[in-house]
């Protein structure tokens, strides 16, 4: 991560529950996060949702206070000419599908400033810093603290311990 240029130090009672989770077995480990996994994401009621809609709320555009967040994520799509993955069924508000949005406008940007088009990357920059205001800072806050709130699985702590740091530095 610190080539990255994202400070890696992370909580020391962070790291020692993954450190005991992670020397577990392997089957007991899966068994445990499956059973996590689907008690926070998937049974009804969620206890935490994945999707912008559900936690996005400060940095709305107008196109998102009129027709709703999951249109304005998939309007960003349209605009570059995107669609999900081939076999996604989340919607284009799901943190997965913004994590790969933005990994789409990095790889961009990176072209630009390698093909020495200093004019291209700002733009892409700029794509993406729009992006993270309007729809993912928010996302990427409310699961890691949704996950923080209800859930002990040390790997999942571990995880929104990780989503809020490459948050804050993206």
């Amino acid at each position: 991560m610190e080539a990255a240029g994202i400070p890696a130090h992370f909580p020391d009672a962070v790291c020692a529950d993954f450190e005991s989770w992670a020397s577990c077995p392997e089957k007991e480990r899966l068994a445990d996060l499956r059973a996590e996994f689907t008690r926070l994401f998937y049974t009804m009621p969620r206890l935490v949702s994945l999707n912008g809609a559900d936690w996005v709320r400060v940095g709305l555009s107008e196109f998102a206070l009129k027709h709703g967040e999951r249109a304005a994520v998939g309007l960003e799509y349209r605009k570059l000419n995107l669609k999900n993955r081939k076999g996604s069924n989340e919607p284009f508000d799901n943190i997965v599908s913004e994590l790969d949005f933005l990994s789409y406008l990095t790889s961009f940007e990176a072209g630009a400033f390698e093909a020495g088009d200093a004019l291209n990357a700002r733009e892409w920059e700029r794509e993406r810093a729009e992006f993270i205001e309007h729809h993912f800072e928010e996302l990427s806050r409310g699961v890691s603290q949704g996950i923080r709130s209800s859930s002990e699985n040390a790997y999942l702590l571990f995880c929104a311990t990780l989503l809020d740091r490459v948050a804050s530095y993206i």
